[in-house]
């Protein structure tokens, strides 16, 4: 089961896109490694906001860091396609907005962690920091960051390149219609005419058995690396 389906199977679903609010952006791409801002409690209207355990209670500090692993995951989405694409959730980094004499930190980013493994199973084991801190932006009680490990070879593929650019994807149909038209098409007429005169009763006997032989093993090998070409090339297209 894919990451995807696994989201799906509990229930759950990636909130919109943050905006980042000052000079900074949401993730930084470095190797096969991304590297995410803080995320917040928020989806739309829906926030957790105050401190732990005064303004919020434990449980509810739990739930605050599942949705900011949501909003983290809704930014890989975003940046990579789907979270289908994650190798590895590499470190978390979890803020408790608390008082000064709470020390169970562990037991609210216990909600992130959890989730990243309920999702991404062996994946989605990581190394951590849970700490307290006195106040966060817009007063929320958590905010956790994340580094991830994206799939190897996902950056540089062509379909992510053609993605990009739709003008690659037109271009790439055109090129392979080209290639289809003006190469396979007349190797096809050639192998058709010539088993044609092998197999005519009236040429078959001038020819001789092994010239027969050798015209249809060749004529088969072309054929065949012709069908091989045209898949390549409905790949190619669709990618």
């Amino acid at each position: 089961m894919t990451p995807s389906e696994k989201l799906a199977e509990l229930g759950l679903t990636l909130p919109t896109v943050p905006v980042p609010i000052a000079a900074y952006v949401n993730c930084v791409r470095s190797g096969n490694l991304l590297f995410l801002s803080g995320g917040l409690p928020m989806d739309g209207e829906q926030k957790i906001i105050g401190q732990v355990p005064r303004d919020v209670s434990i449980e509810q500090g739990y739930l605050a860091s599942r949705l900011c692993i949501l909003n983290r995951l809704a930014v890989i989405a975003n940046e990579i396609g789907s979270i289908d694409h994650i190798s590895r959730i590499v470190t978390l980094n979890g803020f408790v907005s608390s008082a000064a004499d709470f020390y169970d930190h562990p037991k609210v980013i216990n909600g992130a962690s959890e989730l990243l493994v309920e999702i991404f199973g062996e994946k989605g084991k990581h190394s951590r920091t849970a700490l307290g801190v006195a106040s966060l932006p817009l007063n929320c009680a958590v905010e956790i960051n994340l580094i991830v490990e994206v799939a190897d070879g996902f950056w540089n593929s062509p379909r992510r390149q053609i993605c990009k650019n739709p003008l690659n994807n037109r271009l790439r149909w055109c090129v392979s219609f080209r290639y289809v038209y003006e190469t396979i098409i007349p190797q096809a007429v050639f192998l058709l005419a010539r088993w044609r005169r092998i197999w005519n009763p009236r040429t078959m006997p001038q020819l001789g058995a092994t010239k027969v032989c050798c015209f249809w093993l060749h004529g088969s090998c072309a054929l065949r690396l012709c069908f091989h070409r045209l898949r390549l090339c409905s790949i190619h297209a669709h990618r």
